[in-house]
């Protein structure tokens, strides 16, 4: 193993089945620890890589039953975009790439091209969202190739909509913060890098919560929960572990949960 090039380790490292669950930033240090563990090296270079403290367990934001049914209640084309973030857990610059054409509704799911990593995925329709898609085109005569966030340019003398052109950056955080504001939701989480407007994903730390809740597209008494494995998918996460660390724990209202179970039982 000392003869190998970087070239031929990481090709080890990506190409091995033992290692393709892992993210690509732990296959090194996992494949140098089993290669030591089986005695195919008497060292484990890893163990002289000085340990990085991680981050502590930050509470995470997500939207309440009340205010996800205030943001999904807006006026049609608002309230369907709105779906689309708190059904689908789109990241933002996947929603301002999405176009009607990948919103399947008759098989019941979303395509996402060229996510985060630049890769593919596709996520499952809930029907409420089927049902707001399929009003919004028909009411905005949308064509397959037409972005849901379109571009409106306007002045104070007239306005043009250019539905072949996705909105920028700015467009889709001034469009967030006036729905928030118009559906009576506050801001969350108010950071020193959102100018005070919130962050949209906020949204789809909800659908992660709802996800493991069975509550996705609905609110009121949860459902069967879902898995770590398939909510890893439809968040499009590289590694399972990034899943575990951000949603695999208990918060708040899942402890009261328990605690009210515990005293109807006593």
């Amino acid at each position: 193993m000392r003869r190998w090039s970087r070239r031929t380790f990481s090709r080890c490292c990506s190409s091995s089945p033992l290692l393709r669950g892992i993210g690509r930033g732990r296959r090194g240090p996992a494949f140098s620890s089993g290669a030591y563990l089986w005695e195919l090296i008497e060292r484990n270079p890893i163990d002289r890589v000085p340990q990085i403290a991680s981050e502590p367990q930050r509470y995470i934001e997500t939207f309440r039953d009340a205010e996800d049914e205030a943001l999904i209640s807006l006026p049609l084309r608002d309230g369907a975009l709105m779906a689309i973030l708190l059904d689908a857990g789109l990241r933002r610059s996947e929603a301002c790439n999405l176009q009607l054409r990948r919103c399947d509704l008759e098989r019941a799911q979303l395509v996402v091209i060229e996510g985060k990593g630049a890769k593919d995925r596709v996520v499952p329709m809930s029907p409420r969202l089927i049902s707001l898609v399929a009003d919004l085109a028909v009411t905005e005569g949308l064509g397959d190739e037409t972005y849901l966030w379109y571009t409106v340019k306007a002045n104070k003398v007239s306005s043009r909509v250019l539905r072949q052109r996705h909105v920028g950056v700015g467009s889709f955080h001034r469009w967030w913060a006036r729905c928030l504001t118009e559906a009576g939701v506050e801001y969350r989480p108010r950071t020193k890098t959102d100018g005070g407007r919130g962050n949209p994903h906020a949204a789809r730390h909800t659908v992660a919560l709802r996800w493991l809740r069975g509550q996705v597209g609905r609110s009121g008494a949860p459902g069967k929960p879902g898995r770590m494995e398939t909510l890893q998918k439809v968040l499009g996460h590289e590694s399972i572990q990034t899943t575990i660390d951000l949603y695999g724990h208990l918060d708040l209202s899942d402890v009261a949960a328990d605690l009210a179970g515990m005293v109807a039982d006593g």
